[in-house]
């Protein structure tokens, strides 16, 4: 089972006075069973990641055989997404020194896995509702929200709850 996690407690901002420019971090991972993904606490570019894993699942939801990689924006982690009908293949990634490591796969239906953003991005907008600058990603991930929940709630998946059994899989390797 695959969940995304974001840590409320490490939520920050960072101003930058000189360009007139905000930006927001916080521990964001992916726990896969009893493993992280790209690591536990892993601190990062929150909203502006977010955003754009939003918008690549979006982007192929309901088509077959159409890939995507969603980045983190420190390090060489990402994971690529490639969408079957309801289902999404979700293979995590290790590119440390140019070798690429397949850490995890699985296959989850579009509309758990968008659902997993769709929280997480929920949870951002009502943390970053404290905080008194503007910060223009946090526009972009209220309107992607928007979207995103638009597509869940219309979707012809959003009935399906559990994925097919035998579908997950686990690898170690070259990909």
């Amino acid at each position: 089972m695959i969940d995304l996690i974001i840590n409320p407690k490490s939520f920050r901002i960072s101003k930058n006075k000189k360009l007139q420019q905000c930006q927001i971090f916080a521990e964001i991972y992916f726990q896969i069973e009893d493993k992280f993904f790209p690591g536990k606490s892993w601190d990062d570019f929150v909203v502006i990641i977010l955003n754009w894993w939003i918008e690549n699942i979006l982007n192929i939801a309901g088509k077959n055989n159409e890939k995507s990689r969603c980045c983190f924006m420190d390090g060489p982690y990402f994971f690529d997404i490639e969408s079957n009908d309801e289902y999404l293949s979700v293979c995590f990634v290790d590119d440390r020194f140019d070798n690429k490591k397949t850490v995890y796969c699985e296959n989850i239906l579009i509309s758990c896995f968008m659902k997993i953003l769709q929280k997480n991005a929920n949870l951002i907008l009502r943390l970053s509702s404290d905080f008194t600058a503007p910060v223009s990603e946090i526009t972009e991930l209220r309107n992607n929200y928007n979207r995103i929940s638009k597509f869940i709630k219309s979707s012809r998946f959003a009935q399906k709850e559990k994925p097919k059994k035998g579908i997950q899989k686990e690898k170690e390797g070259q990909t």
